[in-house]
């Protein structure tokens, strides 16, 4: 087995492995599908939804790290990924409402999906040196971050 591969023989490490490959594949697909309607909706100002995102996540960035911190980091990765996927399905279900995504409802979403970003991935960095032993940490960190260039690879081929 490849040395990178190693920490996933761990339970807890494969399962937020799994988690977290599962979670940017789709990501990287809606941020395909995000294109589109973001197109639609904006026309030649759709590039600043993106823009917008990225605003959020170096805002909410200032304070996340310390906020998670004080928090349990089990608490702060589930918290995260719901408000999350809450935001997503509030989108979709208004979507299936209305018949289309309104340009207020796709702002919300992306801003909840940085934001959340913001708190998760400081929470997870930290999780992993208590998942992970020493001898383990600089593989499973290289798993981890390969993961999120490996979905961008999977995301928009699907």
């Amino acid at each position: 087995m490849p040395a990178i591969l190693r920490p996933l023989s761990r339970r807890p490490i494969a399962l937020l492995w799994g988690g977290i490959a599962l979670s940017a594949t789709g990501d990287q697909l809606f941020n395909i599908v995000l294109g589109w309607i973001a197109a639609d909706r904006f026309a030649t100002f759709a590039g600043l939804l993106p823009a917008g995102q990225s605003v959020v996540l170096i805002a909410t960035s200032l304070l996340s790290g310390r906020i998670a911190d004080r928090l349990s980091l089990r608490a702060t990765l589930i918290g995260a990924d719901l408000a999350r996927a809450a935001a997503l399905a509030l989108m979709i279900g208004i979507w299936l409402a209305q018949g289309a995504a309104p340009g207020w409802s796709l702002i919300l979403v992306v801003s909840v999906l940085a934001a959340g970003m913001s708190f998760f991935r400081p929470a997870m960095q930290a999780m992993l040196p208590v998942l992970a032993d020493r001898a383990a940490l600089p593989a499973t960190n290289a798993l981890m971050d390969m993961t999120d260039r490996l979905a961008r690879l999977i995301g928009p081929g699907l």
